[in-house]
C-alpha cells in the first residue's frame, strides 16, 4: 500500500517538474503504510530526496560550519529554546540559516491548522447540514477559527429598546 501511494506521488512530483530535492517536509495521518520503517511512503519520500543527489546549499553549509565553531553560540543554545535560538541568530551574519528554521518551523503549525479547519468544516458540514452552502460554510469557518471573542455586553448595550413596546 505504501508503495501505491509513494509511485502515485512520484508520478505526480514528475509529471509537474518539481524538484525532489526542493521538498521540506511530509505530512501523513500515521497509518503504518505512510510511516513503516522500510515500506512505508515517508520512508520511501524520504530515500528519493536523499538520491536526487543536490546536498545543501553552499552558503547555508558555510554558516552551519561557522556556527559549529562558534563556543558562544553552543553555550546560547543550551540556554535557549530552539525557535528563541534561532530568532537570536545575527541575521547579517546568519541569512540562510535564519531563513532554512522559518521554514521548518512553520511546517508543524500550519499543518495543526489545516487539520483544525478540515475538522471544524466535517463538523459543520454534516448529514444533518448538507445543504450549507459554500458561502456560509466559509463564514461559519471564519468564525469557528476566530480567536476574538465578542464583547456581549457592549453589543446588547447597543441594541437596547430606549422605549417600552406599546
Amino acid at each position: 500500500m505504501g508503495k501505491d501511494i509513494f509511485e502515485a506521488v512520484s508520478d505526480a512530483v514528475e509529471k509537474t517538474g518539481l524538484k525532489w530535492d526542493k521538498l521540506c517536509g511530509v505530512t501523513t495521518d500515521g497509518a503504518p503504510a505512510m510511516t513503516g520503517e522500510r515500506k512505508g511512503m515517508a520512508s520511501m519520500v524520504c530515500a528519493k530526496v536523499k538520491e536526487s543527489g543536490e546536498e545543501v546549499e553552499e552558503g547555508l553549509q558555510l554558516e552551519l560550519i561557522e556556527m559549529q565553531c562558534d563556543d558562544s553560540l553552543k553555550s546560547q543554545h543550551q540556554l535557549l529554546s530552539l525557535p528563541d535560538f534561532y530568532r537570536s541568530l545575527d541575521n547579517t551574519k546568519f541569512p540562510q540559516m535564519r531563513r532554512h528554521a522559518k521554514r521548518m518551523m512553520c511546517l508543524f503549525g500550519s499543518t495543526y491548522i489545516c487539520e483544525q479547519a478540515f475538522s471544524l468544516l466535517n463538523q459543520n458540514k454534516g448529514r444533518l447540514r448538507a445543504r450549507m452552502t459554500d458561502g456560509h460554510l466559509c463564514e461559519v469557518l471564519r468564525v469557528s477559527t476566530t480567536k476574538l471573542s465578542p464583547d456581549m455586553s457592549a453589543i446588547l448595550q447597543s441594541k437596547a429598546q430606549h422605549h417600552g413596546s406599546h
